[in-house]
């Protein structure tokens, strides 16, 4: 049965057509692949996974084609020549394939098996799957992946070894001369593809392979300091003393921008992200910071968005706790679009240090190697060529994003949240902020006032107290960037794990008092209530009463958690909330706050209304509670709307993906289990995880759809088929494939889901589309959409309140044409005679 290419349309047998996809379109085992039989356009990322599809699913199993075989042992029949002229695309299976075939009738391998030991071929493979399986540092699904890879290449090797033999001979027996030179030579061939690893049998020259070609880039070790260390010689029981040095692995910056840059698709998708002109702040490039600044402003300027945050490496309750914590610097390309820049494959390692060395020498030598660098790359540049043409680009820094605890290190701020002047924006004192609800301008720092207080600080460390100033901060030697024009606040550590925690336990605890609900009935509806696919990964968990009532304890949950909690509480609970309770109100303000600072998109003139929104809830908050003082957290709100205007929404810089990228860290730890320089051997194993992606010039868009499961069907045998050809421009009785769920840029979109499709531009009310299917069309995914009526906003429940529109009304959307990327949920109230759906939206409507 022949087998369609979904790249040039042509048809091929099941061995020719991976011959075709590797030589014409040059596509790895390991590249993207899409059926494209029959209508299907399922996705799959390895070729094996595909080829079963193809045979399992799309090949007649009953009737495959026949595999040509020598007759007689030891005699070579021309008509064997004939059919075997071309082994890599013979119209015939090749082994896997034929495999595939039993499997899918259920054939017995026992036979096999037998057959392949008696050959010695079976039992060596055997120990080396059961070797790799043996040892707890290599994952089941690693094992599989790397017999994959080398069944695959093996088999490339024997079928080229085929081919070469079988033309020699053929060549032979036509000519009937000297076979003594043909064996010569296939002798001389065989011994060339005797041992395939042979140049790659250490991790040194396979490294040193790698970094030749280009696409490692191997870490640098910058050394600090030194230390003495007691080391005992187990032979001889002697216990002397050793120097070791402390260290940072740093990896170039311009050498893996260099790489990045040129991957296909990374430059054009620069070049296309231009800033907006209709007075919309969608990205850095909007803000007044980058449009006033000459240096990051100008033509082909790469700049960079820096963080920087700790992680601990071991348990952290164990015994070594602190003693393997490390610091990680990453940084991504502040021009790429943000769908991009939320893949974590396009945040790069800078460098990563022990948090106990930054201790012990400050952030100076830490920094010395990125500061050094910058300014070259932003004096000098680089050259990069992209599809042939050389291009000129600068790098520079463009702002720095961590946590509030990190950030006042890494600037040289007190790192005491309690001290006088805790604020890195202001000079504000703990006492005055108790009462302020507004930003002071006249307080605020600026270059001038900030080095004559790090002056002071250098002469008499005392004044500290009266600053908030430790010392000096080694990015100000960039001169072009100054620690005073950074303008990123921490949105997910002010508040997701700060201000919703402290006031939500305010909240709810004088909710409770006044009984309008207890600690049980909010917790069953915590379990019970109907989160949907999209948050299901992130429900809150139950609140104990200690988090309540204890003097210092908050709301235990973590950032995803405590956002999803404070999206659907106004609906959990808000039927047994009266409609002029003070407390209730103080929770919606929040909630507001919250929806216009993650906003992806918003305008300077709804700053201003922020800015006297976050006023009023801070004045609600000090009369309701006025025992409870106001944290440094929240004061740090006030200063909100100026930094949205200078650079743009402040969810564009939250930390919550760089936090992601601790998880191949935190899990690597835990698999390696070596800590004599676990910075070095982190450094490296990323570098190792990027290098694949350089050496095969993955494009930007691979990997950021994915098509799941699903069946080809008639357009008539669906619901309104009629209207759905229609919308797509096919006729009724055409084939499409139907699937469940398809993957976009890391979201996921499945069937029953809403999507945003339009907003009232006066009213501001959203327009939402509920997934009736999930249609590919020639590569293309579409949505078929039921519209439904937006009819208000329910303020006290904080959610929009939708029904269906009658007549039905039917739209076709694809991924990039939607709104808003993230889905909605249509869901009810637990009020009994409220029939009405909801949608709860993470934030407000602007795009």
């Amino acid at each position: 049965m022949p087998f369609i290419c979904f790249k040039c349309k042509e048809e091929f047998t099941i061995s020719k057509l991976r011959w075709h996809l590797r030589v014409i379109h040059n596509i790895s085992d390991f590249d993207s692949f899409v059926c494209y039989q029959d209508g299907c356009m399922r996705t799959f990322s390895r070729y094996s996974s595909y080829r079963k599809h193809l045979i399992r699913v799309h090949a007649d199993v009953d009737q495959p084609e026949s595999v040509p075989c020598v007759g007689n042992a030891g005699t070579v029949d021309g008509s064997f020549f004939d059919t075997c002229e071309d082994i890599d695309c013979a119209e015939n299976f090749d082994a896997e394939c034929a495999e595939d075939f039993d499997v899918v009738r259920g054939t017995d391998n026992q036979s096999e098996w037998s057959l392949r030991d008696e050959h010695g071929v079976c039992t060596p493979a055997a120990i080396f799957i059961a070797k790799m399986r043996s040892s707890e540092t290599i994952t089941m699904q690693h094992t599989d992946m790397v017999v994959e890879t080398t069944s695959s290449m093996v088999s490339e090797i024997v079928q080229h070894l085929k081919k070469f033999t079988l033309d020699r001979m053929k060549m032979a027996v036509e000519k009937s001369g000297d076979l003594g030179s043909v064996e010569h030579e296939i002798c001389e061939e065989f011994a060339l593809y005797e041992k395939p690893f042979s140049g790659l049998s250490s991790q040194y020259l396979e490294n040193k392979y790698f970094v030749n070609k280009g696409c490692l880039i191997m870490p640098q070790e910058k050394v600090l300091g030194h230390r003495i260390e007691q080391k005992n010689d187990y032979v001889t029981g002697v216990t002397t003393q050793v120097v070791r040095y402390d260290a940072v692995s740093y990896i170039l910056i311009e050498s893996v921008l260099k790489k990045f840059l040129e991957l296909p698709g990374v430059w054009e998708a620069i070049q296309q992200n231009t800033c907006s002109d209709d007075g919309v702040l969608r990205d850095f490039q909007d803000g007044l910071y980058y449009r006033k600044s000459l240096h990051l402003s100008q033509p082909n300027c790469i700049t960079l968005g820096l963080y920087n945050d700790d992680m601990e490496t071991t348990n952290p309750l164990g015994s070594h706790t602190g003693v393997h914590k490390l610091g990680f610097f990453y940084y991504i390309v502040k021009e790429l679009p943000a769908a991009y820049n939320s893949l974590l494959k396009n945040c790069h390692l800078l460098q990563i240090y022990y948090s106990a060395d930054r201790k012990k020498y400050g952030f100076s030598p830490i920094l010395e190697s990125l500061v050094d660098e910058l300014k070259h790359l932003h004096q000098e540049g680089m050259y990069i060529s992209v599809e042939g043409k050389e291009t000129h680009v600068r790098v520079v820094l463009g702002q720095v994003s961590g946590d509030n605890l990190g950030m006042h290190g890494l600037f040289g701020f007190t790192e005491s949240f309690s001290a006088n002047h805790p604020c890195r924006f202001c000079l504000i004192h703990k006492d005055t902020m108790q009462t302020t609800v507004f930003e002071k301008t006249e307080l605020l720092r600026d270059k001038a006032i900030h080095d004559q207080h790090v002056y002071e600080v250098s002469e008499d460390p005392k004044r500290v107290s009266t600053t908030g100033v430790a010392g000096p901060s080694k990015l100000n030697e960039l001169g072009y960037f100054h620690i005073t024009e950074n303008y990123t606040p921490d949105v997910m550590h002010d508040l997701l794990e700060g201000i919703c925690p402290y006031e939500l336990k305010h909240i709810l605890k004088a909710l409770i008092n006044g009984k309008y609900f207890t600690l049980e009935t909010l917790n069953e509806r915590i379990l019970s209530f109907n989160y949907g696919f999209s948050d299901s990964g992130s429900k809150p968990a139950e609140i104990t009463k200690n988090c309540i009532y204890s003097s210092d304890g908050t709301v235990k949950q973590n950032a995803a958690e405590m956002w999803c909690l404070m999206r659907v509480l106004p609906l959990m609970g808000g039927d047994l909330i009266p409609g002029n309770d003070d407390h209730w109100e103080l929770l919606l303000s929040l909630s507001e706050i919250m929806t216009i600072v993650f906003a992806p998109a918003i305008t300077s003139e709804v700053t201003y209304y922020l800015q006297y929104l976050i006023a009023d809830h801070l004045e609600l908050f000090k009369e309701l509670f006025p025992e409870a003082k106001v944290r440094p957290k929240q004061h740090y709100l006030t200063h909100y709307p100026r930094c949205i205007r200078l650079v743009g929404p402040l969810v564009k810089f939250w930390t919550m993906r760089f936090e992601a990228k601790h998880n191949f860290f935190r899990r690597l730890s835990h698999i390696v289990c070596n800590f004599k320089n676990i910075c070095k051997t982190m450094a490296k194993r990323h570098q190792l995880t990027q290098s694949y992606r350089f050496f095969c010039k993955e494009h930007l868009e691979s990997g950021c759809l994915e098509i799941g499961k699903g069946d080809v069907a008639v357009l008539a045998n669906f619901k309104r088929g009629l209207d759905v050809a229609a919308l797509l421009s096919l006729g009724v009785y055409d084939d499409v494939y139907s699937v469940t769920w398809v993957r976009h840029y890391g979201i996921e979109y499945r069937t029953g889901m809403g999507v945003v499709i339009d907003v009232d531009t006066e009213s501001e009310i959203p327009l939402f589309g509920k997934i009736l299917h999930i249609f590919v069309v020639d590569g293309v995914v579409n949505f078929i959409l039921e519209l439904w009526h937006t009819l208000y906003f329910d303020r006290h429940l904080f959610a929009y309140s939708v029904e269906r529109m009658k007549p039905v009304r039917l739209k076709v959307s694809t991924p990039k044409s939607i709104l808003d990327p993230h889905p909605v949920h249509f869901r009810s109230s637990y009020q009994k005679e409220d029939c009405s759906c909801y949608v709860i939206m993470k934030h407000k409507p602007w795009y």
